[in-house]
């Protein structure tokens, strides 16, 4: 159960208004934060996984589609009107639409299971076994893809492995003692990891209101193990040898960190920023990481927006601006255009790569 905590909200909040400009949210994401707090306003966080509304999905959540007829009325704009039950009702009577949302759920079943296996690959099937999904929130693409095992895993959770297996085939995990992620989302990256190496700390860092639906989850997978944001925010330096397994810190916090952390991680949050936030954020995060940077990022950036104000960003950041902010102390070793999984409203794709091209990207310290 994801307890709802008002007030841990509010705090958090309130701080990330009293912070520096460079932390408060940019364009592209003031947009997804003015829908989303009215939400989790009205509905809490205990089922944010199961929500209809798709503005969970901005930082992370899957979820499946809904029917071919569901995705007919919303196109339309009647869902949910007085038309709308009318022409659920015909359609239902009707033995054709039977079997297309059987087929359609069969196709979708038939999906999620190829993609299990995708992200196990040849070599890593037994350990992504070992570990499973916490099935909290109320996830509804979460599925048991092998009869013979009770696991079960949620599309979020298997591409969140799948980035975990790019990196665990460039670095060395048995010597990172300490990761650090910036854009943690509702912390499924966190979750994956941390089930697979108990023994690594781990920096949580986002703004609100994700950092709050962060503590949350991770507070419910991870009982006991949290620090989390009150106590953080009383604490004039960030050592992790203080502080439990996973230590819950705001953008504005980053300066206090004086750990040393072995692996910086971000996935599709640096592309969310104009080019000078980015480059703010890389001098505090070259300061105490000491090994290994990874990013997914679009390396061609986020679509511009046409206006302040409207969605995107004002200017792009791309893979030649991280190369730039890095090079002095970090080497770009390699770049490879991402798998990612996509369940669209009407179909299912195996493997989705973006018109704009989501990369993993490795950088070493000199």
């Amino acid at each position: 159960m994801i307890e709802n905590d008002k007030a841990l909200l509010n705090a958090m909040m309130q701080d990330l208004k009293k912070s520096e400009s460079w932390y408060q949210p940019t364009n592209y994401w003031k947009v997804y934060q003015d829908r989303l707090m009215p939400v989790i306003n009205e509905n809490g966080i205990s089922q944010f996984r199961g929500s209809e509304s798709k503005i969970f999905n901005s930082f992370g959540v899957t979820q499946p589609p809904h029917t071919l007829v569901g995705e007919f009325l919303e196109v339309h704009d009647i869902k949910g009107s007085i038309i709308g039950h009318l022409v659920l009702s015909f359609l239902r009577k009707i033995r054709l639409y039977k079997i297309v949302i059987s087929q359609h759920r069969k196709t979708y079943a038939a999906f999620l299971n190829a993609c299990f296996h995708i992200a196990a690959g040849e070599t890593s099937k037994q350990e992504l076994l070992t570990i499973s999904d916490s099935g909290l929130a109320e996830p509804r693409d979460l599925f048991q893809p092998l009869a013979s095992h009770k696991n079960r895993y949620t599309l979020a959770f298997l591409r969140y492995y799948l980035q975990y297996r790019w990196v665990k085939k460039r670095i060395d995990f048995s010597g990172v003692k300490t990761i650090c992620e910036l854009g943690t989302g509702y912390g499924g990256q966190i979750e994956v990891i941390r089930k697979l190496h108990p023994n690594i700390k781990f920096l949580v860092c986002d703004i609100p209101p994700q950092l709050y639906i962060a503590e949350q989850y991770l507070k419910s997978v991870f009982p006991g193990d949290v620090t989390g944001y009150m106590e953080t925010s009383a604490m004039d330096k960030i050592n992790l040898m203080n502080t439990k397994s996973i230590t819950i810190i705001g953008t504005w916090q980053l300066t206090k960190v004086e750990s040393p952390i072995d692996l910086f991680i971000s996935s599709t949050t640096f592309q969310e920023m104009e080019p000078d936030i980015v480059d703010n954020y890389f001098k505090i995060i070259k300061s105490f990481t000491k090994q290994h940077i990874y990013l997914m990022q679009l390396v061609k950036g986020q679509k511009l927006a046409s206006e302040i104000g409207k969605h995107g960003v004002l200017k792009p950041t791309t893979l030649e601006h991280y190369e730039k902010f890095l090079n002095e102390e970090f080497k770009l070793r390699e770049t490879e255009e991402a798998t990612l999984f996509s369940s669209g409203q009407i179909g299912t794709q195996f493997l989705k790569t973006d018109i704009e091209s989501h990369h993993n990207m490795l950088f070493d310290r000199r």
